[in-house]
């Protein structure tokens, strides 16, 4: 992640000798680690979801079941959101909106939160054992696109990430991304 002022945010495990990963700001130029700006203390995902993502202003990214926002220029991330059905495994952005796939292995729920952590809502929540959902797919303009699979079958739906306008398509499921009407014929 590079920013206009020659620096990058990686997320650095074990540097320093410290046991636990950190979030540090990287200076391209100079080649050096800024002090830990973040120290994770979460469970991490098991790398199969975004755990950290960029809109062009902040840096959003996930700590076991919370996630943060670190706006650029800045050395204190802010809560933005924490997950009350387990750990954050994937995070996304629309324009305005958090998007986050959190649960338990099996059973997994879709929520939106504005940016600056107000209007919490809940997109899918499973209410059946072994119930998935996979978030697969946003546009920026406030589109969701995720997958349920589980005993009651495989739907793919979408949905705003305001929770209006739900759809689902019945044994379906996502498989890719979306494109801009433009480049379909």
């Amino acid at each position: 992640l590079l920013e206009n002022d020659r620096r990058a945010i990686e997320r650095v495990f074990q540097e320093k000798g410290e046991s636990t990963p950190g979030l540090y700001r990287y200076d391209v130029g100079a080649g050096t680690l800024s002090a830990r700006l973040f120290g994770f203390s979460g469970a991490q995902s098991n790398g199969t979801g975004d755990l950290f993502t960029y809109d062009g202003a902040d840096l959003f990214f996930v700590d076991g079941a919370n996630v943060f926002s670190l706006p650029h220029g800045l050395v204190t991330p802010a809560a933005v959101a924490s997950s009350t059905v387990g750990n954050i495994t994937s995070i996304k952005l629309t324009d305005t909106r958090v998007l986050l796939e959190a649960g338990t292995p099996g059973n997994t729920s879709i929520y939106s939160v504005n940016k600056n952590g107000s209007g919490f809502v809940e997109l899918f929540h499973t209410g059946n054992v072994g119930e998935q959902a996979s978030l697969r797919s946003v546009e920026p303009g406030g589109w969701v696109f995720y997958t349920v699979s589980g005993p009651s079958g495989l739907n793919a739906n979408r949905v705003r990430d305001t929770g209006a306008s739900p759809a689902s398509i019945g044994n379906a499921y996502w498989a890719g991304a979306t494109f801009p009407a433009n480049l379909v014929d």
